[in-house]
Order: structure tokens, then sequence, then C-alpha cells
């Protein structure tokens, strides 16, 4: 009897070795998604810093009584705001999909779920190799975003040919291209470099066409001042744009390179301690990961409409 224990207990240990713990890799894809969250929350202002003094601007014209071409003042600054970088910015959430779908991948993996993973990110790929300029050009190339498609295809393929354990290995593999991705991201709020970014260009355009409106509003007070003061109300403080320009201290692009930056830091720990039974310093990391990206996402929404 006392052998039969001592074998069975072996074959018990055994068993659990050879059995792979997913709780690393479901904590990995939630804060994962907690960056996503953050970045994606931040393009959403970007897209509302951009559009929105164009659209006030239709309004502009309307109270003004321009009878020659009625809102076109307003679709020149949005074409204006829109060649700043639209199909930039529209690449940055593609990329946003695209870290999403792998954290999606790895879920899926660790939950051994029939979860439609592959579907969506073929959709974000086919929205990258579709995604064109104002003229008609293609914008992603392979010289342009070779990380990012060459992910996508990756990603895909992996979900397609494998299962659990042997899926999640797989992803582990494509540290150096979430590396690319992410740093592209990171490279489109803040260049390393220290250069203007296209982030810095877009509010820039934002914070000019703001300035522009506070001209007009002054003409159509001589004119309607109830209603030009009901205007002024609805546009944006100047601390939504000196939050996120560089020039004046905004704090906003910096924090979100370095959640990024952060993120990017722990792929080499996640790909070691992936499957590994309790990795407690792996853990910790991803805790305090979590509560900077919180607060970076709290200074966002403080700093927006």
């Amino acid at each position: 009897m006392r052998v039969v224990l001592k074998l069975l207990a072996v074959v018990v240990v055994f068993a659990l070795a050879g059995c792979a713990n997913f709780g690393a890799v479901r904590r990995f894809a939630a804060e994962t998604t907690t960056m996503t969250g953050t970045v994606r929350a931040e393009l959403e202002q970007m897209a509302r810093l951009c559009e929105f003094p164009a659209d006030m601007q239709l309004l502009l014209d309307e109270a003004n009584g321009r009878q020659d071409q009625p809102g076109a003042t307003g679709r020149r600054l949005k074409a204006a705001c829109a060649s700043v970088g639209a199909e930039s910015v529209e690449l940055q959430r593609l990329s946003v999909d695209t870290l999403d779908g792998y954290a999606a991948a790895l879920l899926a993996m660790a939950e051994d779920s029939n979860f439609e993973v592959r579907s969506a990110i073929d959709a974000t790929g086919a929205k990258v190799a579709a995604l064109q300029t104002r003229d008609g050009a293609a914008l992603v190339n392979p010289e342009k975003a070779g990380a990012l498609t060459r992910l996508i295809g990756l990603v895909s393929d992996i979900v397609l040919r494998h299962k659990r354990e042997e899926g999640v290995r797989k992803l582990l593999e494509v540290e150096g291209d979430l590396a690319g991705v992410a740093g592209s991201l990171r490279e489109f709020f803040v260049r390393r470099d220290g250069g203007q970014s296209p982030y810095e260009n877009v509010v820039r355009t934002g914070a000019g066409l703001r300035r522009d409106l506070q001209t007009d509003l002054g003409l159509v007070a001589k004119q309607e001042p109830v209603r030009a003061a009901e205007l002024r109300r609805t546009i944006p403080p100047d601390a939504v744009f000196t939050d996120r320009l560089a020039a004046n201290g905004g704090k906003i692009p910096a924090e979100i390179a370095k959640r990024v930056d952060d993120w990017t830091a722990l792929l080499p720990a996640f790909r070691k301690d992936a499957l590994t039974p309790d990795p407690k310093a792996l853990f910790d990391q991803l805790d305090t990961f979590r509560t900077r990206a919180l607060e970076t996402r709290r200074a966002i929404d403080q700093a927006g409409f």
C-alpha cells in the first residue's frame, strides 16, 4: 500500500510539473489592455481636440450670415486638421487594436476557449492594408509599418494553428515585433530624438483653431452678444491644450510615453516567467504598472473636455 501511495505521489508531482500555470498569462493580458485603454482614451481626445474647433466654425459661419459658401471656413479648417495627420492617428488606433488582439489571443489560450479572436485580428490587418493617404496612395508599406503587419500575421497564424500552452509559447516568441509596434506608438506621442512628434502637430493645430475661434467670436459678439456668450462657454479651456504641449510643460504625452515604455520593459520578464507557477516578481511589476497606468488614465480624463 505504501508503495502504491508513493507511486501516486510521484505521478501527481510530475503531472503538476507538466501542467502550465496560466495566471501570469491572464494578468499580462489584462494589463496590456490597461495600457491600450489608456492610449486609446487619449487618441479619442485628440480626435475631439482637432475636430471640435472646426465644427464650431461651421456655427460661426452661420452666425456671421456668410452667404458665400456657408460653412466653407469650417470645411477648410477640417481639411487643415486632417492634413496634420489623420491617417497617422488612425494608424495608431490600429496599432492599439493589434496589441488588444495580442492580449485577447493570450487570454484565449489561457482559457482554452474558442474565443473568436482570429477574425478580429484579421479585420485589423485588412484595415491597415486599406489605410490610404488623402491622395489615395497606400499609407502602409513594409518600411513604414513592417512590425505591425508582421505581428498581425503571426498572431493570426498562431491562433489558428496552436492550442493552450503551445500557443502561449508561440505568442511569447513575438516579443521583438511587440516591442516594434509599441516603439512606433511611443514615437507618435514623444520622439526619442526630441523632435516635434505627430501628436504635438495635431494638438498645435487644435490650439491654433481655438485661437481663431476666439477672434471670430469677438466679431459675432458685436451682432449677437448672447449667442456669442453661449458659444464661448462651449470652447475648451486653455488647459486642454497646454496639458498636452511639451513646450508648455504639458505632461500627458510624456506620461503616455512612459507607460508604453514600461509595458515594453515588461516583455522580457513576461517571456521568462509567463508559464511559471506564482511568479511573484512579475506579479509585483504588473501591480506597479497597473497603478501607474490608471494614474495616467485619470490625468487624461481630467484634462479632457
